[in-house]
């Protein structure tokens, strides 16, 4: 049995803070699923499909102002044996008018890389009262950029040249966003 969820939601949209969001998606397989939607690593909602295929439709609310995760995927059970599906996996923007603190997205998760491995760590920085925020990189701590970007999905691109654990980190305004990585020895 094929197993598979898709969606074209555009997660570079921003919503306004306690809206309903519209996320469609399509589940692809012959059995019934159960599929999940976690918001900030708690389950938000859960819904049963039995289509294959076809698209799918599902109201999230609540959000405040700043960036959520969103994670999506289905499990079936298929002889006895519960399977998983891919998973789908937003950074959502979610504004409130009255508030004028920076929100900073990604898609990137914590990861394991190889030492001297360039890694690409899509972000988008957005400050409601301005098209462009100033942004600072880190590195376990020190500081390796200073840039100002405008709304657009910006590439932070790194190689890590020691092994071990690297926490990398976007700053802007009061606004963090952190991600750690693995780094194992390569082999060359």
């Amino acid at each position: 049995v094929e197993l598979s969820i898709s969606s074209s939601f555009d997660a570079n949209t921003t919503y306004e803070a306690g809206s309903n969001i519209t996320f469609t998606y399509i589940p692809v397989g012959a059995v019934e699923k159960t599929v999940y939607f976690v918001v900030d690593g708690s389950r938000a909602g859960t819904a049963t499909v039995t289509a294959s295929g076809r698209q799918q439709t599902q109201y999230l609310s609540g959000m405040t102002h700043g960036s959520h995760t969103l994670l999506v995927y289905f499990t079936a059970e298929i002889d006895g044996a519960t399977v998983q599906s891919n998973e789908l996996y937003y950074d959502l923007i979610i504004v409130d008018s009255s508030s004028n603190v920076p929100i900073i997205a990604s898609t990137f998760r914590d990861a394991s890389t190889v030492q001297y491995t360039t890694m690409a760590i899509p972000y988008t920085v957005y400050t409601p009262a301005s098209m462009n925020s100033a942004v600072e990189l880190y590195v376990n701590n020190v500081r390796v950029a200073s840039l100002t970007v405008d709304r657009t999905v910006q590439t932070w691109s790194y190689r890590p040249d020691s092994t071990g654990t690297l926490t990398l980190k976007i700053v802007s305004g009061v606004t963090e966003k952190t991600f750690n990585v693995s780094v194992t020895a390569s082999t060359i």
